[in-house]
């Protein structure tokens, strides 16, 4: 049932989203180092919009729901970060590039409606976080690409704090979810510093675009 779920929200999401614009302001990842800053952001992700509905109980805690209706909100916006990075590409004819992050962008979305799917199949009532615009503007592919590493490193952090909360209240089947998507973060960030490092290679974009379908 939660397949069937995902795959329905994935292509009400995409279809939704594909149709917004805007701009976005860049951000660095960031990394929780020690407990104080992990229970800071789990504070601070943990403002997702629950709905309590008399007579309905979520099979998961509530601080991870929380948390979880957050994260939905976060992978809208890279989906968004990512269609803006194709367009960057798209408007120099770098079909490849575009069709990376285009790809990128449609793998996020799928990710939001994973979590969607978990989130009825146990009972949590959410309305959908509001999503941010995205900027089309990078002033190199360099830090394009910079700015996919710094989303994702920033969502692995998230992931992270999730998982502690989850442990923390006992919730064995949160933090079963959530191994997939730990796991899936490190796939995310090798391939955007493979594609750092062909940057830094100094090959031209063009030239380096059959390249790219080993990079995923």
């Amino acid at each position: 049932m939660a397949g069937d779920i995902a795959a329905g929200l994935t292509r009400r999401v995409i279809g939704s989203i594909k149709s917004s614009s805007g701009g976005i302001g860049q951000h660095g990842g960031f990394v929780p180092a020690d407990a104080h800053e992990r229970n800071h952001l789990i504070a601070i992700l943990g403002r997702g919009i629950l709905r309590h509905e008399p007579g309905r109980h979520s099979m998961i805690s509530e601080q991870v729901s929380r948390l979880l209706v957050a994260q939905v909100g976060h992978e809208l916006g890279a989906h968004q970060k990512y269609m803006g990075i194709s367009l960057y590409f798209a408007r120099q004819s770098l079909r490849g590039w575009a069709k990376l992050f285009h790809e990128q962008a449609t793998e996020e979305a799928g990710h939001a409606a994973k979590i969607m799917a978990f989130l009825i199949d146990n009972d949590v009532a959410f309305n959908l976080p509001p999503i941010g615009p995205a900027t089309t503007d990078y002033a190199s592919a360099t830090a394009a690409v910079e700015t996919a590493l710094a989303s994702e490193q920033s969502v692995t952090a998230q992931f992270d704090a999730m998982a502690t909360a989850a442990a923390a209240a006992g919730d064995h089947r949160s933090a079963q979810f959530l191994l997939w998507f730990i796991d899936e973060q490190v796939e995310e960030e090798a391939k955007m510093r493979g594609l750092l490092d062909l940057l830094a290679s100094g090959i031209n974009l063009f030239q380096a675009e059959p390249l790219l379908e080993a990079m995923e």
